[in-house]
């Protein structure tokens, strides 16, 4: 009887392991969000999580460039980056990515690859150039990079990915390469381009929230209550996250890009928050005065596009004609940004947004927004 027991103990055991090592085989070969290994099956297909996207492509794709930036440089064309420059580009770009972030990525990328380009955003409205709070790391991204095959398994686990991995079948639709975390996909974003009436009247949401922070922004405005940006010049943060990464890869060359917002967004730093000035010109010139030789800086704020409610989807997002004309700009050096010129360049940027009629434009904005419906607004 104890003979018995135990072969019957054994005989379960056994079965538990064989089925356990099935399912664990069958993971980790169909695979479907790419987490563990190159596909073989699920070779062209993308998943809702932007990071996951991202580090597949980083892991799988054959590149020697990258852009490297945030929701504003998602629609920069790999493949136009590729006429413009030379070389293989592959776009990075993760939505509303913090600058240690973005190094995050370009760290995880230079341990098995050289990397010959990397055009970086140095997004002005989300603190980039004085970021105080280093330690704030979307921890979704960081542990994105120190990815382990239990960390696949745990979220392979998860019910909504079973049905894929044993009908042995891919998540979600095909992958655009070239533009691999573009949002310009949605037909209501696109039609949101070609002229103010189309802007101010598409999505809803976006609507509520270019008026709550035009509206915001007047009423400070005409009352005299001036607000203060949570960031202020700091040389520490900038030679520590910036300079020193620069240094770090002697052998890559950094395009850093200063994304033109549109003038409204602009004239809200410039007329509301009375730091801006300070943190903003005095950290650009900072990293302008001490940057390596392997370093580029373009700002494009002073030119007349930005002026242009037609090339905007909101406040601060561009067009894809827009991003294409950028990376023309760069190749022929136009809007490069030097310590001889660097004055000449702010003095024009700071004019056009402190002359800039913010409290006509919002109600330009408003009458227009409610006319297609009165309860938007």
């Amino acid at each position: 009887m104890q003979k018995k027991c135990k072969i019957l103990t054994f005989s379960f055991v056994l079965v538990i392991l064989l089925i356990s090592f099935t399912c664990f085989a069958t993971i980790w070969y169909v695979d479907p969000l790419k987490l563990i290994h190159k596909p073989f099956m699920c070779k062209d297909t993308s998943y809702d999580n932007v990071n996951f996207v991202v580090k597949n492509l980083i892991d799988n794709e054959d590149y020697d460039s990258i852009i490297l930036g945030t929701s504003l440089l998602s629609n920069t064309s790999a493949k136009e980056a590729n006429k413009v420059f030379g070389g293989k580009f592959l776009n990075v770009s993760i939505w509303g990515a913090l600058t240690n972030e973005k190094i995050t990525i370009l760290d995880y990328i230079s341990k098995n690859k050289k990397i010959n380009t990397v055009i970086m955003s140095l997004d002005q409205g989300s603190k980039p150039l004085a970021e105080n709070n280093f330690i704030s790391l979307n921890k979704e991204v960081i542990s994105t990079y120190n990815f382990t095959i239990f960390d696949a398994l745990k979220i392979y686990l998860q019910n909504k990915h079973l049905k894929h991995i044993f009908n042995f079948s891919c998540e979600n639709t095909k992958i655009n390469k070239d533009t691999p975390t573009t949002w310009t996909y949605n037909e209501s974003i696109s039609n949101r381009l070609g002229s103010f009436e189309k802007w101010a009247s598409i999505n809803i949401v976006q609507v509520v929230n270019i008026n709550n922070t035009l509206k915001d922004a007047t009423e400070k405005i005409s009352k005299e209550e001036f607000s203060y940006l949570d960031y202020d010049f700091n040389k520490e943060y900038l030679d520590k996250n910036l300079l020193d990464v620069f240094r770090k890869y002697p052998d890559t060359q950094f395009i850093l890009i200063i994304p033109p917002y549109f003038i409204a967004q602009n004239a809200i730093y410039f007329q509301v928050y009375k730091n801006f000035e300070n943190a903003q010109k005095s950290s650009l010139f900072y990293l302008i005065k001490q940057k390596p030789s392997n370093v580029k800086i373009y700002g494009f704020d002073d030119m007349d596009f930005v002026s242009d409610v037609a090339n905007y989807y909101d406040l601060i997002h561009f067009s894809p004609k827009i991003s294409s004309d950028i990376l023309g700009f760069v190749k022929n050096d136009i809007g490069l940004l030097e310590e001889e010129n660097f004055e000449q360049y702010w003095s024009k940027f700071e004019n056009k947004s402190r002359e800039f009629n913010l409290k006509d434009f919002y109600e330009k904005f408003l009458a227009q927004a409610n006319k297609k419906d009165k309860k938007r607004i």
